[in-house]
């Protein structure tokens, strides 16, 4: 009973977070997705190199995916700032012409 609660409060958090995304910018959006990303990847690898270490593997996972997760974020953050400005330069060529 205890896992159907958790996993519809998952759902519900992740489907009322995803339509809030419309009015975002890309440096926004490209934050959230590399967080994302970048959380499941360091988990994933945290998880299989915690394995081969003395520590406990649910530490060095938990430790992998947030620096996964701020290091998408970051990753992200900057590739969507890099797309808004180019979209910005884009936008003031087409008024000039």
């Amino acid at each position: 009973m205890k896992k159907i609660i958790t996993t519809s409060l998952a759902a519900a958090v992740l489907a009322t977070g995803c339509a809030s995304t419309s009015n975002l910018n890309n440096t926004e959006k490209g934050a959230i997705g590399g967080a994302a990303a970048g959380g499941i990847v360091g988990g994933v690898l945290g998880r299989n190199i915690g394995m081969f270490f003395s520590r406990p593997v649910a530490r060095k996972t938990t430790e992998a995916a947030i620096g996964g997760a701020l290091g998408g974020a970051v990753l992200g953050a900057l590739l969507g700032y890099a797309k808004d400005q180019k979209d910005r330069a884009d936008k003031n060529q087409s008024d000039g012409e």
